[in-house]
Parts: C-alpha cells; structure tokens; sequence
C-alpha cells in the first residue's frame, strides 16, 4: 500500500490481527515466498496479460518482467502494466 497513510496502515494491520492466527498469518507469509511458476510458463497457450506494480514491495518489477518474458507461446502477448497499487 505506497500511498497509505498511518490511519489506513494501522486499519490494515488491525484488519489482519482480527482475520487470522499469527500462527497462520506466518504460515501463509512462508507459502507465498515459495511460489515459482516459471517452470510452467511453457505449459500456456492462450495470450497473457502480465499485471505487476511498480511500486509493489515483496517482489520487485525486474522479476515481473522475468516471468512476463518467459518461455512458451503467450510470451511475445505479455506485458507489464505499471501502477503504485494493486487497486
């Protein structure tokens, strides 16, 4: 969240600690570090829109615009769209 102010960060953070377990906020945290694709980029087919932010801090552009150059078919259709935030 770039443009966050401390009231929308301290909502989110709130927002988190109702929602999950620490136990599980952790458990997901060390799934989602994990996840790596690019092994399959070969296996699609159809044309592919590459979406990555900018400013999106837990995995820089430089490995979106990795995946978006992948092998395979769809690769010459992907393209990163750049933006401050997910929204």
């Amino acid at each position: 969240m770039p443009d966050a102010d401390g009231d929308d960060l301290a909502w989110f953070d709130e927002f988190q600690r109702q929602t999950t377990s620490p136990r599980n906020a952790a458990r997901v945290q060390d799934a989602f570090g994990d996840i790596d694709v690019r092994h399959r980029l070969d296996q699609i087919k159809a044309p592919t829109i590459m979406l990555h932010s900018e400013e999106d801090q837990r995995i820089p552009l430089a490995q979106g615009r990795a995946v978006a150059s992948g092998k395979g078919p769809s690769r010459h259709a992907a393209s990163i769209y750049r933006a401050q935030t997910h929204g």
